[in-house]
Parts: C-alpha cells; sequence; structure tokens
C-alpha cells in the first residue's frame, strides 16, 4: 500500500537511507578491497515521482533543522544557563542530515547538483517564512 501522508513517507525514506547505509557497509566489512556504490533504486517510479519522494524528504529535514534552532535560539532568549543542544551536538546534526540526504539523492540518482538547489530552494522558503513570521510579531508587538 502506498503511503499517502509526509511522516509515513518520510519514516520509509528514513528506512531506505538507513537500508542503503548499512548495505555499503556490510560490504566493506565482508569485502574490503571491493569498491562498492551506493545502492540505486531501479524500479518502475518516474524520476519527477521520484524527486517529488526526495522533496518530501527535504521538507523533513528543513523543518527538523528549524525546529532544533528555534528551540536553541528560545532557550537562550530566555535567560537558561545551558541549552538543551550544544553547537558541537546541532553540527553533528546538521552533518548527519546532510548525509542522509546525498545518500538517498545517491540511491534516487539525482545528481549533487540538483540535490543543493532543491535543499537550496527549501531553505531559502524557510528562511523568509522566518522572516515573514518575525515581522508580523513585530509589527504587531508580540515580540
Amino acid at each position: 500500500a502506498a503511503v499517502k501522508d509526509s511522516k509515513g513517507k518520510r519514516e520509509v525514506l528514513d528506512k531506505v537511507v538507513l537500508l542503503a547505509t548499512n548495505s555499503q557497509s556490510l560490504t566493506n566489512t565482508i569485502t574490503p578491497d571491493v569498491e562498492a556504490g551506493t545502492p540505486v533504486y531501479e524500479g518502475s517510479l518516474r524520476y519527477k515521482t521520484v524527486e517529488a519522494l526526495f522533496d518530501v524528504y527535504l521538507d523533513n529535514c528543513v523543518d527538523d533543522m528549524q525546529e532544533t534552532t528555534t528551540a536553541m535560539f528560545g532557550s537562550l532568549m530566555s535567560g537558561q544557563e545551558a541549552p538543551q543542544m550544544s553547537m558541537e551536538q546541532m553540527e553533528a546534526r546538521a552533518a548527519d542530515a546532510e548525509k542522509a540526504q546525498n545518500t538517498l539523492a545517491a540511491v534516487f540518482k539525482i545528481s549533487e547538483g540538483k540535490a543543493q538547489k532543491l535543499l537550496e530552494k527549501k531553505m531559502k522558503a524557510a528562511t523568509d517564512q522566518v522572516q515573514k513570521d518575525l515581522m508580523s510579531g513585530l509589527m504587531s508587538g508580540n515580540s
């Protein structure tokens, strides 16, 4: 059965990333002299459909990044002694997310350039929305 909601799709896509990563790790462990690439999708879905799935994955990655950043800034602004997540933890989380995005792009045969453009588009939209929200908050005096 096809997964309809974005959360369900994200969970499935996370499993695809995990499968690809684990298969590479297993290959490297069993046959260290063999250079194996990332497994790739060879199914019947059209490229645009696969790209749309990747787009859903990016949406969720950007949302996760925003939540993390918002939580960190929120704790700093509220005067908490130590933020819930250190800068090192945030950087590690961002690096893991980037690695997962690159792995999924490779599985779906989406070029690095195309994947980067899609991510930049998502990040710009998210940044624009945050700026819009901040401005409306300032204008209404809710800051």
